[in-house]
């Protein structure tokens, strides 16, 4: 939605569920794994548990705020193994199609799990804007820890965009993260278009001194088939005792950084100010701030700080007993509010207005909706064992 409410258009998301799996079959067939005390004559069937085909998201609509279709994707998986794992005992299982007609019921018994993993390998994108639809897609390879390092993204005009990925595992001076089974901290990432390409670089080191595994990215470098030597555009100065920079120079730029919460949260980011300048300049001693930055400067902009250093600007942050996000400051001093729903989804984000006669507006940023279906309509018909969950923003 727009600052004055008005809708920009909603996103539908279609799940796999209880019927059929990611690919449209249904498993009523599959053979019991072992014996089971019931005749295939009766109403009954031995079940085998596909929970994880359930909940994979397989396509998504975008609409305009009339109701005009915008965009299709639609999301293709692979099976990575057969893997299963035998039920200890033959579970009794009850199938309730329509809770309110308790007699469209079906049993079963649960004998066998399967265990076997689905990668999201393609996706179809069908644009509809304009006299023709345009169609895309993106086709993802994985490594041997199943995670991705590579993707082609096939656009409509027939190039082609690819991007690479290697992972800490694949560098030997990164053994530690991986004795420690840290796998997925990617290392580099490659994309290439039209012939040029062009490499981010990261660089990790050990927040941890006393032997464990506490990887933070302490350096970032880019390259491109233009400028082939790295340079850096992000580097760590310190972190604190759970890993988080406190103080990095981003783009040539100083910046430092306070946590609360016991390292979870980020309470206030000064750019243009060294952490040398922050101790010369503060008035409460820097080991007291971290956790209770609340306590001394709650939400407001770095210029009403006395001891601000000209230049410096200052975002705070605040957060609610969940540690939920809600209300951020930025350095002209507007303040972002975040309201969440009875579960704790975001609901609304927001900003107030001074107006003449001093009553402040709200003015809404975003805001969200949630809808979720007990099945999905095919005209007048429910067709049971399907979630829809719409998000409107």
């Amino acid at each position: 939605m727009d600052a004055d409410g008005h809708s920009n258009g909603y996103v539908k998301h279609y799940f796999s569920n209880y019927g059929d799996d990611i690919f449209g079959n249904n498993h009523d067939d599959r053979p019991a794994s072992h014996s089971y005390n019931i005749s295939n004559n009766v109403l009954g069937c031995p079940y085998t548990s596909l929970s994880l085909e359930r909940g994979r998201l397989l396509r998504k609509d975008y609409y305009s705020s009339e109701g005009r279709h915008l965009r299709r994707e639609n999301i293709h998986y692979a099976r990575v193994n057969e893997d299963s794992l035998m039920t200890a005992v033959q579970r009794y299982v009850v199938f309730c199609a329509d809770p309110e007609r308790y007699i469209s019921t079906y049993v079963g018994w649960l004998t066998r799990t399967m265990t076997g993993a689905y990668l999201p390998v393609m996706t179809e994108t069908v644009q509809y804007d304009g006299e023709s639809p345009l169609l895309s897609r993106e086709e993802t390879g994985y490594n041997s820890f199943l995670l991705p390092d590579e993707k082609r993204n096939y656009l409509s005009d027939d190039r082609v965009k690819v991007e690479t990925m290697t992972y800490s595992t694949d560098y030997p001076e990164y053994s530690w993260m991986t004795s420690a089974h840290i796998i997925n901290r990617v290392a580099s990432t490659c994309t290439s278009l039209d012939g040029i390409s062009k490499t981010v670089f990261q660089h990790f080191s050990n927040a941890d001194s006393d032997g464990s595994a506490m990887p933070y990215t302490d350096r970032i470098q880019l390259s491109s088939s233009e400028h082939v030597t790295p340079w850096t555009v992000y580097e760590v100065i310190s972190v604190d005792e759970w890993g988080n920079p406190t103080e990095i120079v981003e783009n040539g730029r100083p910046t430092i950084l306070f946590w609360g919460n016991a390292g979870q949260t980020l309470s206030m980011r000064i750019d243009g100010m060294t952490m040398e300048e922050y101790v010369s300049l503060s008035p409460v001693p820097l080991q007291t701030l971290g956790d209770n930055f609340d306590v001394y400067y709650p939400d407001i902009p770095l210029d009403d700080v006395p001891w601000a250093p000209e230049g410096a600007m200052a975002t705070c942050y605040s957060y609610n007993g969940k540690l939920q996000l809600k209300q951020e400051t930025r350095p002209d001093g507007v303040s972002l509010y975040y309201d969440y729903d009875s579960l704790d989804r975001l609901k609304e984000v927001y900003y107030m207005v001074s107006c003449n006669d001093g009553d402040p507006i709200k003015k809404v940023v975003k805001k969200y909706d949630y809808h979720l279906y007990n099945g999905a309509h095919n005209g007048d018909t429910l067709i049971p064992g399907h979630i829809t969950i719409d998000t409107e923003e």
